[in-house]
């Protein structure tokens, strides 16, 4: 009886330890796969030129951008 007793407790120690490192892995990192190959650039040239161009390019090449009329230009919150 005793060991069944000592193997319930192992069993419940590891799933809290490993539930909790997940919840702080989580926490920290998010998940994983949210921005796998995000890509910047860095461009010189000032704010409004760089509009003006992607207009001009959306004018030429409509289709080039899937999100159909709208082209936002504000700051994303997840830093991508």
């Amino acid at each position: 009886m005793r060991t069944l007793k000592f193997t319930i407790y192992v069993i419940l120690a590891v799933s809290f330890i490993f539930f909790v490192s997940e919840f702080f892995r989580r926490r920290v990192g998010a998940f994983a796969g949210s921005y796998p190959f995000a890509k910047t650039w860095k461009i010189k040239a000032p704010i409004n030129e760089v509009k003006e161009a992607i207009l001009d390019l959306k004018v030429t090449y409509p289709d080039i951008f899937v999100e159909g009329d709208s082209l936002l230009f504000a700051k994303d919150h997840t830093g991508y």
